[in-house]
């Protein structure tokens, strides 16, 4: 799937999402505005510059401390070889 299409695909599933006002102080003070919140993060992720950014060989190996990472099963953003990959190359504990 092209970033484009990638950037359509979250847009469209964000305008069938009903806006909802922040629940608590501590989510509002986070983030004001989810949307720009969101498209912040979504927008470096997707952005060409950032093709070939790679934490495996140049942060990976320097992780000294213990490692919690949580990936689930269904998600589509992630399998759960790439859990398998980090804890390899961390030096750390992983679990």
């Amino acid at each position: 799937m092209s970033s484009s299409s990638r950037r359509a695909s979250i847009r469209s599933w964000l305008r069938r999402r009903p806006s909802r006002p922040a629940t608590s102080a501590r989510s509002c003070a986070l983030s004001p505005d989810a949307r720009k919140t969101f498209y912040g993060w979504a927008d470096v992720w997707l952005d060409g510059g950032f093709k070939s950014w790679d934490i495996r060989d140049d942060y990976l190996p320097h992780i000294n401390c213990p490692v919690l990472a949580i990936q689930g099963y269904d998600d589509v953003y992630g399998t759960m070889a790439q859990l398998d990959e980090l804890a390899g190359r961390v030096k750390g504990r992983a679990s």
